[in-house]
């Protein structure tokens, strides 16, 4: 057996050098593996290794960029611009962050093609508008369009009206008549711009307008298949730049008293508090009431991005006009300026408004819907037996026309306004008064009757028929609210409410549910003398007042209106001072007495017929 063992083992074929040992059976068989079947080892290859090809590195999207496409061509009148209310052709930056493009093909008309353009363009829009609407389909348009009855909307915020704002505007009205536009933010400080620029580049109407939420209508003859073509912006291009806001010093001033002016304004007090992404429009007629009293104007907006604060600034320098001051401490400053005229002087800087807050913080006056009446003279200088400055408190009926309060206040008390803040102001006496030798001021001890004036509400308004006086009257039922009323409230914003919602609106009816009879008859005779307006009725405690066949859609502002101060008036001469005397000491009345009686009813239909038969 071991013979024979011994044979077999020399009887084996002789051993193959194998590329890779993977198991003994491969000795033992003699299986060679191919060449296809053989791992590639790194002395194969000579160590070249393969590498992935690097990624190019990032390139920033540019406005010149198109990827291989032909440049977008669009017939819109207008150059395309990012926002249409937050920039101005008219201002010029020093540098651009990208190269600025141009169409070769472009080329600026001349002033008489351009004139030609403009026409066409207005012919246009007129013709896509169609007959206006008359007040049944405006107002179920703007019933269709409240929040109540649909949701579509859409938000125009801090960077204005966009372009891509355009093509959304023609998306809604593919399916719409009309689409709803709620305006918040920045641009709303100047929502004339905004109202002017929708319809400007839209083409289409405004046809209601509520604070910041405006109904914009499309036209009659608007055909969707014929809309403008609208190249989208894919990405917001860069800002260019624009020279420095806030400079060394301001002009006119040295740097000491630039110094010196801007760490006097944070300590000055506020006129507001700005809400972030908030209405804004009532801020421009506030900083222009504030500088009647006050150099130096300081709103809080703390919480607001720095780029929002500052475009306001801006805007307020450009509308009210005045001085940006400083945004430290995220506090918009501003300052009227040395050549300001306004109708009440600033001494500021002879009396600390803060102190004289303080020592007049437990006596104040008030003036209620009868206004400045004659005992309250008598309180006012109570008041400064013992202290320098009162603090008057107004409310009411008579805060419609506040200048006119401060008007009678400085001219029948002899005082001055060193400080106002909404119906609060504080009255000054003066460096030399001597209360031993005030004025004596015999008491009114009841109020005298008033006299019987002309009927408020007559048969038919001037210059309509009794049909047609009737059917307006009706009508003005209908129409939506503007604001509601609070009673004993403080209503300085109402003038300008009425006056913006006439450039859309031809009647406007305010809610005054709660109020008393003489009250808001009272403010309808100021709405008539101040905006001004034809009154239509006071039925169901609503003030429904029509802005009348000639109105022009100017809006008139009266809030820089200009009246003779008290010390214009002393300087004048010795003649025109003696009559005024005269005139302070026999005004026994209130400036704010009523020119309603009990008489000025609304006549039934039977007598109203019978006087339009025997005219």
């Amino acid at each position: 057996m071991l013979l024979l063992a011994g044979l077999l083992r020399r009887a084996r074929p002789p051993r193959r050098p194998s590329v890779r040992r993977l198991s003994g059976l491969l000795d033992r068989y003699g299986f060679v593996p191919p060449a296809s079947l053989t791992p590639h080892s790194a002395s194969d290859d000579g160590g070249a290794k393969k590498r992935r090809p690097k990624k190019p590195p990032y390139r920033p999207p540019s406005s010149l960029d198109r990827g291989g496409r032909p440049a977008a061509r669009s017939d819109l009148p207008f150059d395309f611009r990012f926002s249409y209310t937050e920039s101005s052709p008219g201002e010029k930056p020093i540098g651009l962050r990208e190269p600025k493009v141009r169409d070769a093909q472009a080329e600026d008309p001349a002033p008489a093609a351009k004139r030609e353009l403009e026409e066409a363009r207005r012919r246009e829009r007129e013709r896509v508008l169609g007959e206006p609407l008359t007040p049944a389909e405006r107002a179920f348009l703007v019933s269709k369009c409240q929040k109540s009855r649909t949701k579509k909307q859409i938000n125009l915020g801090r960077d204005g009206l966009t372009h891509n704002m355009l093509n959304d505007i023609h998306n809604h009205w593919k399916n719409d008549e009309a689409v709803r536009v709620k305006c918040l933010g920045v641009p709303t400080v100047d929502m004339q711009n905004v109202c002017h620029q929708l319809e400007d580049k839209t083409g289409g109407l405004i046809i209601h307008r509520h604070g910041g939420q405006l109904i914009l209508y499309r036209g009659r003859h608007y055909n969707p298949k014929k809309r403008p073509v609208i190249p989208l912006m894919l990405w917001k291009p860069a800002e260019p730049v624009y020279p420095r806001l806030i400079k060394t010093t301001i002009e006119g001033l040295t740097v000491e008293e630039t110094k010196e002016m801007r760490k006097k304004g944070l300590y000055v007090p506020v006129l507001t508090k700005l809400a972030k992404n908030g209405y804004y429009a009532s801020l421009v007629p506030m900083v222009r009431d504030a500088f009647l009293t006050d150099e130096l104007v300081r709103i809080d907006s703390k919480g607001l991005p720095k780029s929002d604060y500052r475009k306001i600034g801006v805007k307020l320098r450009d509308l009210v006009p005045c001085i940006i001051v400083s945004f430290d401490k995220e506090q918009i400053i501003v300052w009227r300026g040395k050549d300001y005229n306004g109708t009440i002087q600033d001494n500021t800087q002879k009396t600390s408004v803060s102190v004289l807050e303080e020592e007049s913080a437990g006596a104040e006056s008030e003036n209620g819907r009868d206004g400045l009446t004659h005992n309250m003279l008598n309180d006012i200088h109570n008041h400064w037996k013992n202290d320098e400055a009162v603090r008057v408190k107004c409310l009411g009926v008579p805060t419609v026309d506040m200048q006119n309060v401060c008007h009678q206040l400085e001219d029948k008390t002899g005082g001055l306004i060193i400080h106002r803040h909404g119906g609060q102001l504080i009255l000054y006496r003066g460096r030399h008064y001597n209360p031993k030798k005030r004025p004596v001021i015999p008491l009114m001890l009841w109020k005298p009757a008033e006299p019987v004036y002309p009927r408020l509400i007559k048969t038919t308004i001037e210059g309509l028929t009794v049909e047609e006086t009737k059917e307006m009257r009706k009508k003005g039922l209908y129409v939506p609210v503007l604001t509601k009323l609070a009673k004993n409230g403080y209503y300085a914003s109402l003038v300008p409410m009425v006056r913006d919602a006439f450039l859309t609106d031809e009647l406007v009816r305010i809610d005054s549910k709660g109020l008393p009879k003489s009250d808001y008859r009272k403010i309808g005779v100021k709405l008539r003398d101040l905006v001004p307006c034809i009154i239509v009725s006071f039925d169901k405690e609503q003030i429904i007042v029509w802005r009348g066949k000639d109105y022009n859609g100017t809006i008139q502002d009266n809030t820089q209106k200009t009246s003779v101060s008290v010390l214009e008036e002393e300087s004048a001469g010795a003649e025109s001072e003696n009559g005024d005397q005269e005139q302070a000491s026999s005004d026994w009345a209130s400036d704010e007495c009523s020119q309603l009686s009990s008489s000025d009813e609304m006549p039934d239909d039977k007598s109203a017929i019978s006087e339009a038969d025997s005219d």
